[in-house]
């Protein structure tokens, strides 16, 4: 922006210099209010209160933050007085900047009719700065999933704001933790515990030899089936597959091999068998199937000491809408993913009429007390620019790849904007 025209907007000659010169944002004069159809500034600009600014009787702001007409922003800071993000040219064709939002919001939830309009006090007014009548609506952040074997005392250190730098340098930072143990013992390590999972899923031959179970094994085996249907969200399991039990048996050499327990030597030989146990632990195998559970712990404890394995405080988080019911990572026993809840409020005040105030507001209120979610969804906005880039493409979207797209000169002029 001019700093002419800032100048004149504030009413304090060199202020803006000022501001400048000590490397701090530019802040409106608590005397001098000013109206959002004449304040656009090109990046965004704020404005601290004390005491509190009064949106309406019971409602406050602490900081208030004006953005330029196409703001983008996912991760809006918050605060415990209450922080307000006011985006401006916003039209009735324009998304809704609160789409945009990385955050889950959902309930406890709320929303004011037409017939009982309200008020954002001196922030959404028309050009005479008389106040708009605005539907406000209530969301409520959902918080985040995690796994009960991360270190939680960190992952729950509330945060006031984000960005999508902050979520690149945490991935970063695991892969180099994870490069870093990259030895042959966590490969063999991995690929036991792989192997491992795939015996967990049976014979998987068609059911033609009933196997008889013990009352502990048939309601163990029951418990089994109800994870699983858990796991895979209500999708039925497979039925008409073989029950038998899988054995760790020893050839005449040495050597160790699995079969199922009616896999019949002389007849059809349709049941599992599985001989290539060479890139697995063996004794990490056999200590499972004669249930050793010293054995196992000694093995596991072996593994944290260097670093990995599935006694180790694990990085996983995902989005509270993730659909993901257990850890995909490498666990003696996958958990359940843990939700942290939160109590982060968002107030959305969007004018009746945006032709006459095209300015959104969103009110921020609380910290959130859960690790910094990870963009789940694709921006609207985003979509949306997608979109008009392969309709402007005509008929080559039909011999279109990944890579043909990328290198199209429409995408490439569309990313030069």
């Amino acid at each position: 922006m001019d700093p002419q025209a800032l100048t004149t907007l504030f009413g304090i000659p060199g202020f803006y210099e000022q501001q400048l010169a000590l490397n701090l944002p530019p802040k409106l004069p608590p005397d001098q209010p000013t109206s959002p159809l004449s304040f656009h500034p090109s990046t965004p600009v704020s404005k601290y209160y004390d005491p509190p600014y009064n949106l309406s009787l019971n409602t406050t702001a602490q900081h208030i933050i004006w953005y330029p007409p196409e703001a983008f922003v996912e991760y809006p800071e918050t605060s415990v007085g209450g922080t307000l993000h006011v985006f401006q040219g916003i039209t009735p064709a324009t998304i809704l900047p609160h789409l945009n939002i990385v955050y889950s919001l959902g309930s406890p939830k709320g929303q004011s009719t037409s017939a009982e309009p309200r008020k954002c006090k001196g922030i959404l007014v028309d050009a005479q700065g008389n106040d708009m009548l605005c539907v406000r609506k209530l969301r409520t952040c959902q918080g985040s999933k995690v796994c009960p074997h991360a270190d939680l005392d960190m992952l729950v250190a509330p945060h006031t704001k984000a960005s999508c730098s902050d979520i690149s340098d945490r991935f970063r930072t695991a892969f180099l933790n994870e490069k870093g143990l990259a030895t042959s013992c966590h490969e063999l390590y991995d690929k036991t515990i792989a192997f491992f999972s795939s015996l967990t899923q049976g014979c998987l031959h068609r059911h033609s030899i009933e196997t008889e179970f013990t009352p502990e094994e048939r309601e163990a085996k029951t418990l089994a089936q109800a994870r699983v249907l858990e796991i895979r969200r209500g999708q039925k399991i497979d039925e008409g597959l073989c029950e038998g039990r899988l054995k760790l048996m020893e050839d005449a050499f040495g050597g160790y091999y699995i079969q199922c327990e009616h896999y019949p030597p002389e007849s059809v030989r349709d049941h599992r068998i599985s001989g290539s146990l060479q890139e697995s632990d063996t004794n990490h195998l056999i200590a499972p199937f004669d249930n050793d559970q010293e054995a196992l712990d000694a093995i596991e404890e072996k593994a944290r000491s260097c670093g990995y394995g599935g006694l180790t405080a694990c990085p996983y988080t995902t989005n509270s809408t993730s659909k993901r019911v257990i850890c995909p990572y490498t666990h003696v026993n996958p958990p359940t993913l843990h939700r942290i809840p939160c109590a982060a409020k968002f107030i959305m005040y969007i004018p009746l009429d945006l032709n006459i105030c095209p300015n959104v507001a969103i009110l921020c209120q609380h910290e959130h007390p859960h690790p910094i979610p990870t963009p789940s969804k694709t921006p609207p906005a985003v979509a949306c620019a997608i979109l008009d880039t392969l309709l402007s493409m005509g008929s080559d979207v039909a011999t279109l790849t990944p890579r043909r797209f990328m290198q199209h000169p429409v995408t490439r002029a569309m990313l030069r904007k």
